[in-house]
């Protein structure tokens, strides 16, 4: 009875040191990557940042085949990276190596539209190895930051002077002063505007109608300055007033 019994523990620990075995040798042949996003402290509207993709891995690797996303309507990609195309929001990153290479640097450049929260991801992630040619999958990542104003950039967001036709307005144009009202006959069906801006750099959008209605209008203009800074002067138009 001893003797099985001793056959058995022996059996058994052989059996534990073979699992042993097997879970080292797949510890020890795990493959991992990890691909990161740097970007710098401060970012301002209207400057040019570069990000860095850092690659890391404990194998040497093949090829990167990555996919990167970015919201277009506040960042620009500017394409000076040999490594990365498209536009519109979505770049892939793609390049080969040589042997024994487990670290890579990559360097994008994007400029700020405008202020806001702004992230840049990726969105799928693909490596293959050197040694089997076998895809390695890496856990998509993002980056998040802030853009803020550019106090360097011109920050006056003022109207240097507002013209309008057909007619007038009851008060004289003023660069701090944003409201205004003007009167127009019931012939007249649509105000024309020359907004000029204070400072050069400056975006002047307005709101002008198709048609005017009888009795209140109101038109708006929007200015932003460079540094992100806004004025809305707005001008209430009323048609077939007194009439």
């Amino acid at each position: 009875m001893k003797k099985k019994i001793a056959i058995l523990l022996s059996f058994l620990m052989i059996i534990g040191l073979l699992v042993m075995e097997m879970t080292n040798q797949k510890t020890a042949y795990a493959k991992t990557a990890q691909l990161s996003i740097e970007i710098p402290n401060s970012i301002k509207k209207e400057n040019e940042f570069k990000v860095r993709i850092l690659l890391d891995s404990d194998v040497d690797l093949y090829s990167i085949d990555a996919y990167i996303s970015y919201d277009a309507e506040i960042l620009e990609f500017i394409p000076d990276c040999e490594y990365v195309t498209g536009s519109a929001g979505v770049l892939e990153l793609r390049d080969s190596y040589e042997a024994e290479t487990k670290k890579k640097e990559y360097e994008l450049t994007f400029r700020a539209l405008d202020t806001g929260k702004a992230q840049i991801a990726f969105t799928e992630v693909y490596l293959i190895d050197y040694a089997d040619m076998e895809y390695m999958e890496v856990v998509p990542s993002a980056k998040n930051f802030d853009i803020g104003v550019n106090k360097k950039e011109e920050k006056d967001a003022r109207l240097a002077d507002l013209i309008v036709a057909p007619g007038e307005m009851t008060e004289d144009f003023s660069a701090d002063k944003f409201d205004y009202e003007m009167n127009v006959g019931m012939d007249v069906d649509m105000v024309c505007l020359s907004a000029v801006p204070m400072e050069e750099g400056s975006i002047v959008e307005s709101d002008v109608l198709e048609k005017l209605q009888p009795g209140e209008n109101t038109i708006t203009i929007k200015v932003t300055a460079l540094s992100g800074n806004i004025n809305v002067y707005t001008i209430k138009v009323y048609k077939g007033a007194g009439q």
